[in-house]
């Protein structure tokens, strides 16, 4: 075990090892992702040796199968940490966004989905802070089983997972991963008023963006 353990492939304890070797003349990303491309080398030469020799064992091949994603994962993992170094929330909320007021019915709800691009839209309370999220998905399925008289408060999503606009953008990432809204709200730290929303669609785009400038000044 201790000998299977040392194998430098992620995410054993010998693929951490190569890579703080590689750390030593490389950046850290760039030592992760040397190190988990091997690990991934290594285990398509052992599930490619099993299959040209004939000598198949399903739990050595599930084992070269965890090795390879999990090595993929801790490298997308890092990747996703550089690209969003020193970016906040502010530089990827959405600031220019339609909201509903409490009393809303479907049909306001159809009326902003179809003047624009927006498809999920933040519900409001009487004094403006953030009472849940209307999305495209429950929007179009309360339509056909409701009708549009149905007010948007008992279709809406409750969403309580929020950020705010000075919070690091990986963190606030991992956020909009865990919750069950395609946009989750960015709120005044101060008052609690809703400032923008978060959406993976503008975080890709800000690093477009990002990635843009950066090689426009290489």
């Amino acid at each position: 075990m201790v000998a299977f353990n040392l194998i430098p492939a992620f995410p054993m304890d010998g693929g951490r090892v190569l890579r703080a070797v590689f750390a030593m003349f490389m950046e850290y990303g760039a030592a992760t992702r040397r190190a988990a491309s091997i690990g991934q080398g290594i285990a398509m030469m052992v599930a490619i040796f099993m299959l040209l020799n004939h000598t198949f064992q399903p739990m050595l091949l599930l084992i070269c199968f965890f090795i390879f994603m999990a090595a993929g994962q801790e490298a997308a993992s890092v990747t996703q940490e550089e690209v969003t170094r020193n970016l906040r929330v502010r530089d990827a909320m959405l600031t220019d966004f339609r909201t509903l007021p409490p009393e809303a019915t479907l049909r306001d709800g159809v009326e902003l989905l179809l003047a624009g691009s927006q498809q999920d839209f933040p519900v409001l309370d009487t004094h403006g802070g953030m009472q849940g999220m209307l999305t495209r998905h429950d929007l179009i399925s309360a339509l056909a089983e409701k009708g549009p008289a149905q007010p948007v408060v008992e279709v809406m999503r409750p969403c309580p997972a929020a950020t705010q606009p000075a919070i690091d953008l990986t963190q606030a990432l991992e956020t909009l991963n865990a919750s069950n809204c395609p946009a989750i709200p960015v709120l005044d730290p101060i008052d609690g008023k809703l400032l923008g929303l978060l959406t993976t669609e503008n975080i890709g785009e800000a690093l477009m963006v990002r990635a843009a400038l950066m090689k426009l000044r290489a």
